[in-house]
């Protein structure tokens, strides 16, 4: 009941932030921080492990992504794999047609 409960509220608190953005102007991206810890009433099941330990119930988490430049590109619906965060900033690079002007690894979480 709890963990509904505070998907519900986290839901709510989603809606109530990106009502009040103006999706054509801005991208919006959310993630959590990792796995859970189980003595704390954390489950990560099927996945072995929780935060801090190497196993992907520890790193594997879900992030989302809202907004500008997302809509028109149908490959951008929907990404399945491993993502990294210094992807997140060649993700908005490619997003906004851009050059990276940095030298910085990652790679576009949602290739055309």
């Amino acid at each position: 009941n709890m963990y509904c409960g505070m998907v519900a509220m986290a839901d709510e608190a989603v809606g109530n932030v990106t009502s009040g953005l103006d999706k054509s102007t801005t991208l919006l991206v959310v993630a959590g921080d990792n796995g859970g810890i189980v003595k704390n009433g954390g489950n990560n099941w099927p996945l072995r492990g929780q935060k801090g330990e190497p196993w992907e119930g520890g790193v594997r988490n879900h992030a989302l992504f809202w907004g500008w430049g997302l809509e028109d590109v149908p490959s951008r619906a929907y990404a399945k794999g491993m993502v990294h965060v210094v992807d997140i900033h060649a993700t908005f690079v490619a997003i906004a047609n851009a050059s990276n002007p940095y030298d910085i690894d990652g790679l576009d979480v949602f290739p055309a």
